[in-house]
């Protein structure tokens, strides 16, 4: 679920998540890692 403020224009947008925790080990990562969602997010 992706919730989009009501004030953001109608465009198109990319979406990324930067994070430091690494799944499996509960620890966090010395350098952040940044993944991008692969469809582009449409407001119109």
């Amino acid at each position: 679920m992706v919730l989009i403020p009501t004030s953001l224009p109608a465009s198109n947008y990319e979406l990324s998540i930067t994070t430091q925790f690494s799944s499996g080990k509960n620890v966090f990562l010395k350098e952040p890692r940044t993944d991008i969602l692969d469809t582009t997010i449409v407001l119109s």
